[in-house]
């Protein structure tokens, strides 16, 4: 797909010069892919290929400028992408998932979840902030009691934040008795539950009660 936002060069002949009704024509082609191929909202597309055409430009120039990233493996080269694109999604954008990256590099599923996994093993410190960022805005706690069991019944407006805060409290010693349901995105954690350290689950997520 980013490979659409640009014209070949054929022979030593340019090609005519791309007018705004060209791109406008690709940009909506681009956008059609992503919800028929990732199965993702127009709106979130409309997002997604904003974000993409901002990457490839700045990559093209930075190449062409002699600043930009050049050479090194395919995986470097769309992990490097990957890192440029959640830069420019806007903070509320969810976190790209494995269906919008492998529409978006035309690669298959598990080759994507590669890319990603890369990703946020080398650019932790940054993955962790844009999740906590999503995390403090769309997860939302209640204090309930659920079979004689004082819990909070912690809900999600997006699938990659519960994974990212069930990985979080897992990380931090707090697997036990974590009730997660992907389809009603909530997550139910003891209120008694702690840390070696004395954190409960909130504490660890960063968020409070509603």
């Amino acid at each position: 797909m980013f490979e659409r936002l640009h014209r070949p060069l054929r022979g030593d002949v340019e090609e005519a010069p791309m007018n705004t009704n060209d791109r406008e024509v690709m940009r909506a082609s681009a956008v059609d892919a992503l919800v028929a191929d990732a199965g993702c909202p127009n709106e979130r597309a409309a997002s997604l290929v904003a974000a993409i055409e901002e990457v490839a430009v700045a990559e093209a120039l930075g190449v062409a400028s002699g600043t930009g990233d050049v050479g090194g493996s395919p995986l470097d080269a769309r992990v490097n992408r990957l890192r440029h694109l959640v830069e420019v999604l806007p903070a509320n954008e969810s976190f790209p998932n494995q269906y919008e990256l492998s529409a978006m590099y035309r690669i298959t599923a598990p080759q994507a979840r590669s890319i990603i996994r890369t990703y946020q093993a080398r650019y932790s410190s940054e993955y962790r902030s844009r999740m906590d960022g999503l995390l403090l805005r769309g997860a939302k706690a209640t204090p309930v009691v659920k079979s004689d069991q004082k819990v909070w019944k912690i809900e999600f407006d997006d699938p990659s934040v519960l994974s990212y805060a069930v990985d979080k409290l897992e990380r931090n010693g707090l697997a036990k008795n974590l009730e997660r349901d992907n389809t009603a995105l909530t997550l139910v954690a003891r209120r008694d539950r702690k840390t070696v350290s004395g954190k409960t689950a909130l504490d660890i997520l960063g968020i409070r009660e509603s």
